[in-house]
């Protein structure tokens, strides 16, 4: 499963949890152990350009919830 989100900017995100807003972009983020260091790391990937409209079909904003797609 991957998500899909656009960031107030217009920015095109593929992650593969639910991403969260924090008031301008949707991220997504895992904590992880290394050597016993703890931290979050985040796994989301930009996409092109009209990516989002490609996959779905119709163009996605920032308002709507992120898109599951399977």
């Amino acid at each position: 499963m991957a998500w899909l989100a656009i960031d107030k900017i217009g920015r095109e995100t593929i992650s593969p949890g639910r991403p969260e807003f924090d008031g301008s972009e949707w991220y997504y983020e895992e904590e992880n152990s290394i050597e016993g260091e703890y931290g979050n790391i985040g796994y989301s990937i930009d996409l092109p350009d009209g990516t989002i409209e490609k996959i779905l079909g119709r163009k996605l904003t920032y308002e709507e919830s992120p898109v599951e797609i399977k």
